[in-house]
């Protein structure tokens, strides 16, 4: 099952998704966990990327439940002049 992006309306930018952190040998690589264009990854990427979200305490349980069937979207809208 693939899916999509969702459309950014004219005006609005993106912002990063949740960012992921991991080591190789003595370097620290932060990365988006998800990159914005996911409909290019294989089943295998992309079952990777469910067991990382899966294993994170601050996603577990909280955006994502451990079926990984339920997510959340946390959404921060800033106003202008505020």
């Amino acid at each position: 099952m693939r899916h999509g992006r969702l459309p950014t309306p004219p005006g609005w930018t993106r912002s990063p998704t949740f960012q992921y952190n991991r080591a190789d040998n003595d370097e620290l690589i932060v990365n988006d966990l998800v990159p914005v264009d996911a409909t290019q990854m294989s089943d295998t990427e992309l079952e990777q990327l469910k067991l990382i979200a899966l294993n994170d305490p601050l996603l577990r349980n909280r955006l994502i439940s451990l079926k990984a069937h339920v997510t959340g979207v946390n959404v921060v809208v800033q106003l202008p002049g505020g």
